[in-house]
């Protein structure tokens, strides 16, 4: 992690964000996918809530949860490939941006920040939202599950980003909305801020955030100085 606050605002120079529960809200659309897949295996559909507890983790984490073992790993694997699939062909339905999420990602570039989006799902189908909803052009750099060898919360997104924009970890901020998030940021020694309104919770966890925030415009008020350091 950083090092211990200081009176003085963090020097933040990039900024990586989580995609779904953070930027947009995908559970209509992702829940839809995942239950067309379900009902052609016969299976049981699953509701938006359990979505949102599951969701996060990869798309093979939310159809192995979603079939409850009642797939060997050959089937898992075709379903996971359908999933992805049908989902690929509908990611952008009903998914709908955040309130205030197009202004402060304008307000960062304004201020000369490099941004990046990093989701544990595809970045073809990361593109694909960010793109659909008008602010694809802000990220420097679009990444998914099948960007580096492993997921969110391992570091490998953010050394990444450290290594192609040259910035150190305590000029970088991630902001999720999941556990794995803020642990990405923590194992990076990067700035970490928790999207409180989000699906994931870090209840359990032991994780604490350099900075919760409610409304994504709130990350403002952090890059200002303006919002105490909360860990």
């Amino acid at each position: 992690m950083p090092g211990a606050p200081s009176a003085a605002a963090p020097d933040i120079r990039g900024i990586v964000f989580d995609l779904d529960g953070t930027l947009v809200d995908s559970l209509a659309d992702i829940t839809a996918s995942l239950n067309t897949i379900l009902r052609g295996e016969g299976l049981p559909e699953r509701d938006e809530e359990w979505v949102r507890r599951n969701v996060g983790l990869g798309a093979t984490h939310l159809v192995r949860q979603a079939v409850a073992g009642t797939a060997g790993e050959g089937a898992l694997a075709r379903l996971v490939d359908d999933y992805v699939g049908h989902y690929n062909a509908h990611p952008c339905i009903r998914t709908c941006a955040y309130p205030g999420v197009p202004e402060t990602l304008a307000a960062c570039t304004r201020r000369g920040l490099a941004l990046a989006v990093a989701s544990n799902k595809p970045a073809g189908i990361v593109a694909q939202v960010v793109d659909a909803l008008g602010f694809g052009g802000r990220f420097r750099f679009i990444w998914g599950s099948d960007s580096f060898p492993a997921l969110k919360p391992d570091p490998a997104v953010l050394l990444a980003f450290m290594e192609r924009t040259g910035l150190r970890p305590a000029a970088v901020l991630m902001v999720g909305d999941s556990a794995a998030d803020v642990a990405c940021a923590h194992n990076a020694g990067a700035w970490s801020c928790h999207f409180t309104t989000g699906y994931g919770t870090l209840a359990g966890s032991g994780l604490i955030p350099h900075w919760r925030i409610a409304a994504i415009p709130e990350l403002i008020a952090i890059l200002d100085g303006t919002v105490p350091f909360q860990s």
